[in-house]
């Protein structure tokens, strides 16, 4: 009962726990385990948190300071003012788009000095990565060049993504079989979602977050589409091609992002449609006219058949390369001799029976081969 009582403290300390109280990012209970009892000293840890640290505080702080000069000004609330029905339709484009990224700032600034926070305390440290971004919820560059919807959604919250893999994507894979099915793809936060039950369940039922986040999946479904079917054209041609091809997408990510993001950010439906209004829907436009050709016409399905087919053709005409030859290795003969070990190896060659010994000698971890 005692084991009981404490282990459950222990869980209790870990909801409680203050660099990660407020916004994250979630902990894994077994790191926070470690760190608590010392299981983690003596491991090799290196120094540096501190520097880690004072980096993160500064990037948290030059967000703030951005924030803070320009966040009221260049806000999604100035365009439900009357006075931006004076700017023309491109000055309302770019208003949205500083304002989208004024709204990730913010999570920028808080992100950063969560995870200086955890640097400090010492449960940061990444033992993968041999660094101190363990607790890192946000990948700023990834996400401000991202390409498509997915790298997006994967350096975003990151903690909290391999939260619902790890606790809610694999166990409905158990309930499932091996590959999770409809269930699995209802709650997953990268697939196409009908009821993205488990994000609308800690962010709140609000008409709002249901409008947001099922647009999200559709455009993550969308991006697929368009990579598989359009793409291989571009890694076909020239180089400068593909570079088109990039900062299209790239430009494409941003501009229906900070257009997605309307009502998660407003969390009111007819204020979210008067937006809308104001920029000519440009962002239903654009998803729109790609899944009209690509899914209602049937493009997307002949297009990839065409790339398999293509791939097969050039692996037809590519020359043959014939697997190497295993040999049949015996197991080493150890031969001690005062500090002297020889190690004696023999290699029989399938194909002519050819045999082959070879010697290493070891002296004072010296390796000599003969």
């Amino acid at each position: 009962m005692l084991v009981v009582f404490f282990g459950m403290f222990h869980r209790i300390q870990l909801s409680f726990f203050f660099p990660s109280l407020l916004v994250g990012p979630a902990i894994p209970f077994s790191d926070y385990s470690k760190f608590t009892t010392g299981r983690d000293q003596g491991l090799g840890i290196p120094s540096g948190r501190g520097a880690h640290a004072l980096r993160k505080i500064v990037t948290g702080l030059l967000f703030a300071a951005l924030v803070g000069l320009y966040g009221g000004q260049w806000s999604y609330e100035r365009i439900l003012e009357d006075e931006f029905l004076t700017k023309s339709w491109l000055q309302r484009l770019w208003h949205l788009q500083v304002a989208g990224f004024m709204s990730r700032a913010r999570y920028y600034l808080v992100w950063s000095l969560a995870e200086a926070s955890l640097a400090m305390s010492g449960c940061g440290f990444d033992r993968i990565k041999g660094d101190w971004s363990g607790g890192r919820n946000i990948e700023i560059k990834e996400i401000e060049l991202a390409q498509n919807y997915k790298a997006v959604f994967d350096n975003w919250n990151m903690k909290t993504n391999i939260w619902l893999r790890e606790c809610v994507y694999k166990r409905v894979a158990v309930i499932e079989g091996n590959k999770p099915g409809f269930l699995g793809n209802m709650i997953r936060v990268d697939k196409l979602t009908v009821l993205p039950s488990i994000n609308i369940s800690w962010h709140g039922p609000l008409p709002a977050y249901f409008v947001a986040f099922i647009s999200g999946g559709f455009l993550q479904a969308l991006g697929r589409s368009i990579r598989g079917a359009i793409r291989p054209f571009f890694l076909a041609s020239s180089r400068t091609s593909k570079m088109v091809y990039d900062g299209t997408c790239i430009i494409g990510t941003q501009t229906t992002l900070n257009y997605l993001v309307v009502p998660f950010v407003l969390l009111d439906i007819g204020g979210t449609r008067v937006v809308y209004n104001r920029l000519g829907w440009y962002g239903h436009i654009i998803a729109g006219i790609p899944m009209l050709v690509l899914w209602a016409g049937g493009l997307e399905r002949k297009l990839r058949k065409r790339h398999a087919t293509n791939v097969t053709e050039k692996d037809k005409k590519a020359p043959k390369v014939h697997k190497q030859t295993k040999f049949n290795i015996t197991e080493p003969l150890v031969v001690a001799s005062g500090n002297t070990k020889t190690l004696i190896t023999a290699t029989t060659n399938p194909v002519d029976g050819q045999k082959t010994i070879s010697m290493t000698t070891v002296i004072d971890a010296k390796l000599k081969s003969s």
